[in-house]
């Protein structure tokens, strides 16, 4: 990559040019201070996703690219700095509300302890850098960064509610104090977010089993406000972004809707429908969790002033939506006493406002009491408890419809099994969701599925494939398509049949050339050679393990015959192929012997054919088309005296006339004994050459 083209390049995003209008972006932005074009790739791809980070050569370059008031993070190499001291306080001065993290050669920490006592540096790293230890330290950076923000809009202006409402001073400033929290520590809780999870939270005790599944921000058994598709995911017809942007836009218009103190109206374009929805992408979301805790405590506060104002259908409304999202908070037991007392003046209207917040069991718990105390009228209770149940089936129905739009953006198909599109679309079906909601999404899972099957056979992988392709045909994915998918899965059933017969042939070659005695040699017909075949082509495979325990063995066997030959270097060859295979005890015990030797001087391998002892001499038989010739010539030979003295390995170097005594000379000297060659008062084996003449007599 071009250094122009690196500096416009962000770890995850571009860097912006200007901040944000009303809102603070996700990820801090973030300078690499130096002219070495070698450290970025170092430094950008571990910090990916985790800030907006750019290049810069000088710090006047710097200054040109940093934004007015705006607060991040500057990596500075100082490797090649003259004067340190000197460019850390210009530093310090231009970037007052960054934090610094030092990069120099780890022999100059030393020089940096002042300025890490004096906290104007966050951290020094040594360079190269280690990707983990630049992590930590970012982070740490990053908590320092956000320690020198300014404070939010919505903390600084208090909420001042439009007359003639009166709202007393313990209610509106706990409101104003909880709005203030909920958006100053906004980049702390999103720093602190955990990854996404693949499996949905489960509801609290009580729950339904179909409620369970997706209930991302609920409370602990309290069904959810379901909202609608302009708040929610991209249709899964749509044109989808990926779920990162998803999250990142839904989390933005909720920061925008809690500093226009749009809390939970208007319908479905409120705080907590975005927050809820973010929580269908990730369930563990840090942002979104702590913005709902924080709603609810607003919630609570909203609740004590409307009742005060006698403004019952708001503070009904405002209760049972805090109920929703935080169930077990510490005002719920003051709160409920108050409504207690003026059930009598409220009528319906608690239940109404149980329904109307989507916590249908709520609802359905505060009719029992109702019908328990004659409050109610029975046939009103009959409506009420009808509605609800309409209602709850309506939003069950919905949540599962966007939950099935949401994994298939996700790519979540089939798995999770209870955390997966298709069993989202079971879900909604059970829950009454019609045909015509259904079809959009489940003709965009079918065309998904049918995409993952032909992606898995690409990659061998056929039994996913028969799944992806059985769940799109139940889903009546086209039969022109399907087809043609089914061609292809047939010739990968072959074509893995075939494979599975090539692996068995291997296997068995393994085990013969193991019978054999042929375990790293020819180098492409020994077992050692089979046995690598079958590991890299089908690693799983059930016989291997058993191959391999009979592999180490014999090469273990091997090795130590080996090393009682004093052939010490093809000991330690099979010594190596063993190691390569598996591990052992006795290959241990291998391994020590070898080093023991070593360390005591190795045999000769080569000696001299002048130092052997003949016990039987050589003998040459005259080829008789060459003694018919009158031909002459010699033939240079190499061979191996064994432990018994025997000839072995003999090969030809060189010949003249070519190929001519080459067999005679090949026979005469594998008729040979010699004695055997001690070392350490143990016979070893050793190579040695001959030249072998055949010459006429004259005579």
């Amino acid at each position: 990559m071009s250094q122009a083209a690196r500096k416009t390049s962000a770890a995850g995003l571009t860097a912006p040019a200007t901040p944000p209008a009303t809102s603070r972006s996700s990820k801090l932005p973030a300078f690499l201070l130096t002219p070495d074009d070698v450290l970025w790739p170092e430094v950008g791809p571990a910090l990916e996703g985790q800030c907006t980070l750019r290049q810069v050569d000088t710090l006047e370059e710097l200054e040109q690219s940093m934004v007015p008031g705006q607060t991040g993070i500057v990596l500075w190499d100082a490797r090649e700095s003259e004067d340190r001291v000197a460019q850390l306080e210009r530093l310090v001065t231009l970037a007052s509300s960054f934090a610094l993290i030092v990069l120099d050669a780890a022999e100059n920490a030393a020089l940096w302890k002042d300025a890490l006592l004096a906290q104007q540096v966050s951290s020094v790293l040594s360079v190269p850098v280690e990707s983990d230890i630049l992590l930590e330290a970012f982070t740490r950076a990053r908590a320092s960064a956000v320690a020198r923000e300014p404070a939010s809009p919505l903390a600084a202006t208090p909420w001042t509610p439009p007359p003639p409402r009166r709202i007393p001073w313990r209610g509106a400033l706990a409101a104003v104090l909880a709005a203030g929290v909920l958006t100053s520590g906004y980049y702390f809780f999103r720093a602190s977010s955990s990854p996404p999870q693949a499996t949905a939270p489960q509801a609290g005790p009580g729950a339904p089993a179909a409620h369970q599944a997706g209930e991302a921000a609920q409370g602990q058994g309290a069904s959810t406000r379901a909202p609608e598709a302009s708040a929610g995911p991209t249709p899964a017809g749509g044109a989808s972004r990926s779920a990162d942007e998803q999250v990142d836009s839904l989390l933005e218009k909720a920061r925008q809707a809690v500093l226009d103190r749009h809390y939970i109206d208007p319908p479905e374009q409120n705080a907590l429908a975005f927050y809820q929805n973010v929580l269908l992408y990730d369930p563990n979301n840090g942002e979104a969790r702590q913005g709902l805790e924080r709603l609810a405590q607003i919630l609570y506060a909203r609740v004590q002033s409307d009742l005060d104002d006698k403004r019952f259908d708001l503070a009904l409304q405002a209760l049972e939506t805090a109920r929703s999202i935080r169930p077990d908070d510490p005002h719920l037991k003051e709160l409920d006493a108050r409504i207690a007392a003026l059930r009598a003046e409220l009528g319906p209207a608690q239940i109404q406002a149980a329904i109307s917040a989507k916590n249908f069991d709520r609802a359905l718990e505060l009719i029992e009491e109702a019908g328990r105390a004659k409050a109610v009228s029975p046939a009103r209770l009959a409506q009420l408890r009808e509605e609800a149940r309409r209602l709850q089936e309506t939003s069950d129905a919905t949540r599962f419809v966007k939950l099935l739009s949401t994994r298939i953006q996700q790519d979540r198909l089939l798995e999770p099994r209870e955390d997966s599109a298709m069993y989202y679309l079971q879900q909604a079906r059970q829950a009454g969701a019609t045909n015509e909601t259904l079809q959009e999404p489940s003709a965009a899972l079918a065309k998904r599925l049918l995409a993952d099957a032909h992606s898995a056979l690409g990659q061998h992988r056929i039994t996913e494939a028969e799944a992806l392709l059985g769940a799109a045909r139940d889903l009546g994915a086209p039969p022109k398509l399907l087809s043609s998918a089914q061609r292809e899965l047939a010739a990968a059933r072959e074509g893995q049949a075939h494979e599975r017969a090539q692996h068995s042939q291997w296997l068995e070659s393994a085990r013969s050339r193991i019978a054999q005695g042929a375990l790293i040699v020819p180098a492409s017909d020994s077992a050692l050679y089979y046995f690598n075949q079958v590991k890299s082509a089908d690693p799983a495979n059930a016989d291997l393990p058993p191959l391999a325990s009979a592999l180490l063995a014999a090469l273990v066997s091997q090795g130590r015959a080996a090393l009682d030959a004093r052939d010490l270097a093809r000991a330690d060859s099979l010594a190596a192929a063993a190691a390569a295979v598996g591990s052992s005890s006795d290959l241990d015990g291998l391994k020590a012997a070898i080093a023991q030797q070593k360390a005591r001087g190795a045999a000769p391998t080569v000696v001299p054919a002048s130092s052997l002892v003949a016990l039987k001499p050589l003998r040459l038989e005259y080829p008789r088309e060459a003694l018919a010739n009158g031909t002459q010539g010699w033939v240079d030979l190499a061979f191996t005296v064994t432990t018994e003295g025997k000839v072995s390995d003999i090969a030809v170097l060189d010949s003249s006339p070519r190929r001519v005594f080459d067999s005679a000379a090949k026979s005469a000297i594998g008729r040979m004994r010699y004695q055997p060659v001690l070392f350490d008062g143990q016979p070893i084996a050793v190579k040695a050459s001959l030249h072998v003449a055949f010459r006429l007599d004259k005579n």
